[in-house]
Parts: structure tokens; C-alpha cells; sequence
């Protein structure tokens, strides 16, 4: 838990940085793709922007158990693969 809290604390603290340099590479990647992938980019940049707000405002419990953490991400997981799955049409 101490290692979570310390990295909620350096995201928190440091949430502009981070989003800046978000910005700059989905910035970098869509121009050098020709704005092929800006759609996709978006929500990624939009999810992870979500992300740091959650971690920077405390809206993340950092209490729960590990093996409750661990399941809470396999299910995402889960979730995030099959919605990769049916978007690429597989």
C-alpha cells in the first residue's frame, strides 16, 4: 500500500506534467499518422486524462485488498479485450 499511496502522490502532484506530455505524444502520433487514428487517440488521451483526475482527487481507495485489486483489474482487462475485440471485428 505505501508504494500505491507514494505513486498517488507523485500523480497527483505532478497531473499537469503528465497530461501535458499525454497531449504531446497523441499530438506527435496523429500528425505522424496522418490523423488516421485521431478517433482512437481521443479516447485513449480521455481515458487516461480520467485516470490521473481519479488518482490526483482521491477518488481511487487505495485500502481495498490486494486480491480485490487484482480482481477489479482482471475484470477491466476482460472488459477492455472484448471491446478491442468487437471493434476491430473479431
Amino acid at each position: 500500500m505505501k508504494l500505491l499511496n507514494q505513486l498517488k502522490g507523485i500523480v497527483s502532484k505532478n497531473s499537469e506534467k503528465i497530461t501535458e506530455g499525454l497531449g504531446k505524444a497523441t499530438t506527435e502520433i496523429d500528425k505522424r499518422t496522418g490523423g488516421k487514428y485521431s478517433d482512437k487517440l481521443d479516447k485513449v488521451s480521455n481515458t487516461v486524462e480520467g485516470q490521473i483526475e481519479k488518482l490526483a482527487t482521491d477518488d481511487i481507495d487505495l485500502t481495498d485488498s490486494a486480491a480485490e485489486a487484482r480482481e477489479a483489474a482482471e475484470d477491466k482487462a476482460a472488459d477492455v479485450a472484448e471491446a478491442a475485440e468487437d471493434k476491430l471485428g473479431n
